[in-house]
């Protein structure tokens, strides 16, 4: 595909008010799926965690202690997407649990760490299930995303 001096000028712009909602209304829509099965946010409205940018956040809590971030990624976040024509990805990580490895005769104890019998797996199942409850239809699982067609009502996430 041929760029115009003219398209690359477009795309050079900041994000208009309307793709800024867009990235909104998408963390939101996770965040909203996410509470349908215990997790809570202590803000209403996504936190910045690059200043001046279109990278928002969720961190939100389980009833059962497990801890998960949602955070605008990708094009959006570092503001490099084309107009329009770009989905919004979205991270949705299990921050509660995560594998070590230490060095020689260092444990878990040592650093105050405790076993879970939860894993990646169970939670990207979760996820996945919760999804295709509150999207109902456009869901797709794949090797390392899930992925979620949009519509007139939705973004494509």
């Amino acid at each position: 595909m041929l760029f115009t001096e003219t398209m690359l000028t477009e795309y050079a712009q900041p994000l208009s008010e309307a793709e800024d909602r867009r990235c909104k209304n998408a963390i939101n829509m996770i965040r909203d799926a996410l509470k349908n099965i215990g997790y809570s946010s202590s803000t209403s409205g996504p936190m910045t965690y690059v200043a001046d940018s279109h990278a928002y956040m969720y961190d939100l809590v389980h009833s059962e202690g497990r801890r998960v971030r949602l955070m605008i990624q990708g094009s959006y976040a570092n503001n490099t997407n084309v107009r329009q024509n770009s989905d919004v990805d979205i991270a949705v990580i299990l921050e509660s649990t995560f594998s070590t490895k230490y060095r020689y005769g260092a444990t878990d104890e040592d650093y105050g760490y405790i076993d879970s019998t939860d894993n990646a797996a169970v939670f990207k199942d979760d996820v996945e299930r919760i999804l295709r409850r509150y999207f109902v239809n456009g869901v797709e699982r794949r090797k390392k995303s899930i992925k979620i067609h949009g519509n007139t009502s939705q973004v494509g996430l």
